[in-house]
């Protein structure tokens, strides 16, 4: 193959990037809202009980949750995971097996 030639002669010729730029992600909706639109933890609490209550008895999670992980660490994943309690628990284990693993790096 011959020389690589670029696919526009100068940079006006270039198309516009789809890429958003730190200064974009900056001026998003979501980071001006005020505090005051945005959900309390004891609320999302309350909405989110009972897939708390299902995450916590997971067999699987019987020998790893400790007093320390309250309903606001369970909270996190039920969020994150759409309330797939299966997943929620999958990932809350990996995380608690991983962070006593590699507690020193931490």
């Amino acid at each position: 193959p011959g020389p690589r030639m670029p696919l526009w002669g100068s940079a006006a010729e270039r198309p516009p990037s789809k890429r958003r730029s730190s200064r974009a992600m900056t001026d998003s909706p979501v980071q001006q809202h005020p505090t005051a639109e945005l959900p309390l933890v004891s609320d999302l609490i309350a909405q989110y009980k009972p897939v708390i209550a299902a995450v916590r008895a997971r067999p699987e999670l019987a020998t790893v949750l400790q007093p320390e992980h309250d309903d606001i660490f369970i909270l996190r994943y039920v969020i994150s995971f759409r309330s797939d309690v299966g997943k929620c628990a999958d990932a809350i284990k990996r995380a608690i097996l991983w962070r006593r693993g590699d507690a020193s790096v931490l």
